[in-house]
């Protein structure tokens, strides 16, 4: 999938259990993925969330989102 341009990972996520989680982070170090996280927020139409919050304890951190954009900016950059 990397061959057809997959660049991240959905490595949190509030269904996830550990092992998945562990799992997930070690696919993306493997195959240089972005780890990124989900938490399900659709803004109204799920008012028990929050963005960047999920169900359970769930909290995608700042990090998760400069991850992203630094994959984007080199992205940008290598097609300058």
């Amino acid at each position: 999938m990397k061959d057809q341009g997959l660049e991240g990972i959905e490595v949190l996520y509030s269904h996830h259990t550990g092992e998945q989680v562990t799992f997930y982070e070690e696919l993306a170090r493997e195959f240089d993925l972005v780890p990124t996280g989900g938490t399900d927020f659709h803004g109204r139409s799920k008012p028990d969330l929050a963005l960047g919050t999920g169900t359970g304890d769930l909290r995608v951190p700042w990090s998760i989102l400069e991850g992203i954009d630094a994959r984007v900016a080199a992205i940008r950059g290598s097609r300058a």
